[in-house]
């Protein structure tokens, strides 16, 4: 895997895209970005299902990755943060080979945790 690739998964990473139906849904949108999205079309046009498609919606808005287009029906976009320009590299790579992109993606989700966890790290004053 390019370097550039796992560079442009630890931005994800580190921007709130947590679980992996997070990365599916960024890159279900990034295909189409100037279209609304529901989860029963998220759910379609991927191997989410729905209602795991509808959480993965309403995190990455919170993470102001995605912009509510209608609220009624629950309709987003693909939202415009800088940090998203990398995800269209991080979609050619997961259509090319989509088990190395997840490995990358669960490695970078791994050393987060690490980070988080060291710091709660007791250490012993000599």
């Amino acid at each position: 895997m390019p370097d550039s690739v796992t560079k442009a998964v630890r931005q994800l990473t580190d921007i709130g895209v947590r679980r992996l139906e997070h990365l599916e849904v960024l890159i279900v949108l990034c295909r189409q970005p100037n279209r609304d999205w529901d989860a029963d079309q998220i759910a379609g046009a991927s191997t989410i299902p729905r209602a795991a498609a509808a959480d993965a919606l309403a995190h990455l808005h919170r993470h102001d990755l995605l912009r509510l287009v209608d609220a009624g029906r629950a309709t987003y976009r693909l939202g415009e943060r800088p940090e998203l320009a990398a995800l269209a590299e991080v979609r050619r790579a997961f259509e090319r080979d989509r088990v190395a992109v997840m490995n990358v993606f669960f490695a970078c989700n791994l050393d987060s945790l690490r980070s988080f966890a060291d710091a709660f790290r007791m250490r012993r004053k000599d």
